[in-house]
């Protein structure tokens, strides 16, 4: 079935009810998209930017379109465009060609919005954020945490002559594997060069690299239609999930520490994943599924 919209015909799946477009239809979330869904998320709340919706989840234009209904009016007008700033730079958009579409030069462009691309990419990365109490705090952009359940809201304002965002925000398998490295590799970097931001603590870092590591390799295994296993893949998805293992141990250790710590329970953090996960390291299940 295709729908036609100002963005072009888009080809939309038949539905068969709520349950397919929740497993079947929902977009496979990386950092492109989620920066897209933020920016869509932003604009649907301002009475004066809602038609740009499908404009922000399609990643068409979405910057210029604001910068034509300048000036801007209150905080959430500003909050958008920082948003599709941010979109912008992570579609690969250049601080020259940002300026230019603002009418200012590059420099004052970087120096304006280069903390909201790191505080985005950092928080994508990284969303489980803990104040001072160990309690989680709320985060922002809000769409990190239930994208699916953000994407959903987005469809249910959807005019009818319009694409639904959820299909907008969609991407190939190809994108989506880029945009994941790209996310490892900031990952790796911020965990391994203690460079995390405030409010991260180092176990769940890890954890969290080390589950989307699990996740991509996964995948890889998933698209191989050789029949022929890659002996490598396998045995680096064995590490990951090993690696996972006593992540999760640590961190229950870790738990049960608040009000008594154990003796022998070391403090830093690479003793205390293999404190930890040294009972895992000969688990059964792990060897199986390497093997298999």
């Amino acid at each position: 079935m295709t729908r036609s919209s100002r963005l072009g015909d888009v080809e939309q799946p038949v539905s068969h009810g709520p349950l397919e477009h929740l497993m079947a239809d929902r977009p496979r979330w990386t950092t492109l998209n989620l920066a897209a869904l933020s920016a869509a998320t932003a604009a649907s709340r301002i009475p004066r930017m809602a038609d740009l919706v499908g404009a922000a989840a399609a990643r068409d234009r979405l910057l210029q379109s604001i910068a034509d209904r300048f000036p801007l009016v209150d905080a959430a007008e500003r909050r958008l465009l920082e948003r599709a700033v941010v979109l912008e730079r992570i579609t690969g958009g250049s601080w020259e060609s940002i300026g230019a579409i603002l009418e200012e030069s590059a420099t004052a462009t970087e120096v304006r919005f280069a903390g909201a691309e790191r505080a985005f990419v950092m928080m994508e990365a990284f969303p489980l954020r803990r104040g001072p109490g160990g309690n989680p705090r709320r985060i922002e952009p809000e769409v990190l945490l239930g994208a699916d359940a953000w994407a959903r809201t987005l469809d249910g304002l959807a005019p009818a002559w319009a694409p639904l965002p959820s299909s907008l925000l969609r991407i190939g398998d190809e994108t989506w594997l880029a945009y994941e490295l790209d996310a490892l590799g900031r990952m790796r970097a911020a965990v391994h060069g203690h460079d995390l931001p405030d409010g991260v603590d180092p176990l769940e870092a890890r954890l969290a690299y080390e589950s989307r590591r699990l996740a991509s390799l996964a995948w890889d295994v998933s698209r191989d239609r050789s029949g022929t296993p890659d002996m490598a893949l396998l045995d680096a998805i064995a590490e990951a999930t090993a690696e996972c293992a006593g992540l999760v141990a640590a961190l229950a250790g870790q738990n049960s520490r608040q009000l008594s710590q154990p003796q022998g329970a070391p403090v830093d953090v690479e003793e205390r994943v293999s404190w930890h996960s040294g009972p895992l390291a000969d688990l059964p299940q792990v060897a199986g599924f390497a093997e298999r």
